[in-house]
């Protein structure tokens, strides 16, 4: 069963296991982090505005879990996104997510987007939504060359160009799908979990 999102509730950072958080450039590890790191201090955007880069942070896992299993044949990892803004703003659309592997120096995957439809989410201040990715681990069967050690994964929200690095703290690898035309690992438009 896939990790649900409670849209438009505010975030409680002493909510249990699967709110795994840490913002900007964050380890993701652990249990939810109350004080999440930003860049910068956010500017009050227009109420009902785009949600813009600053105004939001970053973390993994969902009400339900999102935690994935690397060792499945399939899985799925939920990153979260809160609004640390002073009013209202909207998402819509697919992040841009890009996982740096850690086995080559240098080599960044662009996660290509699944055919799900995106609505649009409002969060209030302190509201959070998220998305999914699904994953296609690598197995035994993998050869060295096909396969991906994802080190941090740098996430652009919709219609964004600043974008928020979170380190993997899952382990594993995946199969690196690079130019598959029905790829195994892929990413949910915002709020689609």
């Amino acid at each position: 069963m896939a990790p649900e999102f409670r849209h438009a509730r505010a975030f409680d950072a002493a909510e249990g296991a699967g709110a795994a958080s840490d913002a900007r450039t964050g380890d993701g590890a652990g249990a939810a982090s109350a004080g999440s790191k930003r860049a910068s201090a956010p500017s009050a955007p227009v109420s009902g505005s785009r949600c813009h880069t600053p105004e939001l942070t970053a973390g993994f896992g969902a009400d339900g879990g999102g935690i994935p299993d690397m060792k499945a044949n399939q899985t799925v990892a939920a990153v979260r996104l809160e609004n640390v803004g002073s009013g209202t703003c909207t998402l819509k659309g697919f992040p841009g997510v890009d996982i740096q592997d850690n086995m080559k120096a240098g080599h960044v995957v662009s996660l290509p987007r699944s055919s799900k439809a995106a609505a649009e989410v409002t969060l209030k201040p302190g509201a959070y939504t998220g998305f999914l990715i699904t994953l296609l681990p690598a197995d035994a069967t993998t050869s060295k060359s096909q396969r991906i050690e994802p080190g941090m994964l740098i996430v652009t929200p919709p219609n964004e160009k600043e974008h928020i690095q979170l380190k993997w703290p899952f382990g594993g690898e995946i199969l690196n799908q690079e130019g598959a035309t029905h790829p195994g690992t892929f990413v949910d438009p915002i709020g689609a979990g």
